[in-house]
């Protein structure tokens, strides 16, 4: 049997057009700033990095844990769970800085759009004030 495709690409536009839209005027507001979306997507990546990484070591201390010789074990695992600590505090600290651009970013938008509008037309906007 043969699949009609031409009766599909129009329902698939249809459902596209929200994210489309969404997407669109998102990423309009992130070309007006470039710095504050690059430091955002970096503390997302070092966040990521660290959220990652945590099993690893978590692994080897695991291993130490399973060494014969005690001094060395203890070195190992002490050195393995410094790592974690430091790690996890890099994630949180990477993640607050993240959400805290994503929070400037976020109430800077409405701004320069309503700003946009209010000086195209001011009788447009449908307030007394802008």
């Amino acid at each position: 049997m043969k699949t009609n495709f031409s009766n599909l690409l129009p329902e698939l536009r249809r459902r596209a057009a929200p994210f489309q839209n969404v997407l669109g005027f998102t990423f309009s507001h992130w070309r007006r700033r470039p710095l504050l979306a690059t430091w955002i997507g970096t503390c997302v990546l070092f966040s990521t990095l660290a959220d990652v990484l945590v099993p690893l070591y978590a692994g080897r201390l695991i291993d130490a844990l399973a060494e014969s010789d005690r001094d060395a074990a203890l070195t190992t695992a002490l050195e393995a769970l410094g790592v974690m600590i430091v790690l996890g505090a890099l994630l949180v600290l990477f993640r607050h800085l993240g959400f805290l651009g994503v929070v400037r970013m976020t109430l800077g938008m409405p701004t320069p759009s309503l700003a946009r509008r209010c000086a195209r037309s001011p009788a447009a906007s449908g307030r007394s004030t802008c």
